[in-house]
């Protein structure tokens, strides 16, 4: 809890876009984070793995924001478990949210994030809101759930933890030193042109604002 809302506010998230490759300072790297959090929106919606086992036990990750750089969200969920279950340390966070680093930072699987409950330009909202909440729109984002649910299980995202994390954490965790022996949040460590690796999400909001993702712990 303690590094979702420390991701909570405005910060410089370039670190934490990698297909856009920002620099600090360019004011696209500027975002506000309204709010983070867990949930379990996912926990009850009806499904099963490929092993035929129930989806319960998903769970979900939300954020609200004034906008999302792409890729975003994943680095912000793989980053807090990395750090979560132990693979990164705390103080990793401060590094790659520093106006100073260029680092790689840890992200979830692609395929695994959807926008909902999104704000549009005052213009056009009033118009677009009534059938984003239609019975059609509302059938449509149950399906998705119950895709995502079942992704969450699937074995690409189940071993991503094991496969694709724990063998890049000691890289990522060697830059990290280097920069801090080096001089504090200073360092540059080559950004990686697509942090996006293989499974299951659930994320929301786009133009104004996020709300939802969900993930399985």
């Amino acid at each position: 809890k303690n590094v979702m809302r420390r991701l909570q506010g405005e910060h410089r998230l370039h670190n934490f876009a990698p297909g856009a490759r920002l620099s600090p300072h360019e004011s696209a790297a500027r975002r506000f984070v309204y709010r983070f959090r867990a949930g379990d929106e996912l926990a009850g919606i009806p499904g099963t793995d490929a092993n035929g086992d129930s989806t319960s036990g998903v769970r979900t990750l939300s954020a609200a924001v004034d906008a999302l750089l792409s890729g975003q969200l994943q680095a912000m969920i793989g980053t807090t478990v990395a750090i979560a279950r132990g693979i990164l340390p705390e103080d990793f966070l401060d590094h790659a949210l520093s106006d100073q680093a260029l680092c790689r930072v840890a992200a979830i699987p692609s395929g695994t994030v959807f926008f909902d409950k999104c704000i549009f330009p005052k213009q056009f909202h009033h118009i677009l809101q009534p059938l984003m909440d239609s019975a059609e729109a509302l059938a449509w984002r149950r399906q998705i759930q119950e895709r995502l649910a079942a992704r969450a299980l699937a074995p690409a995202f189940l071993n991503w933890v094991e496969q694709v994390l724990a063998p890049s954490a000691p890289a990522l965790a060697s830059a990290f030193a280097a920069a801090r022996g080096g001089g504090g949040g200073g360092g540059s460590v080559p950004r990686s042109p697509g942090a996006e690796a293989t499974a299951a999400v659930g994320d929301s909001g786009s133009g104004k604002k996020l709300d939802e993702d969900s993930v399985s712990e």
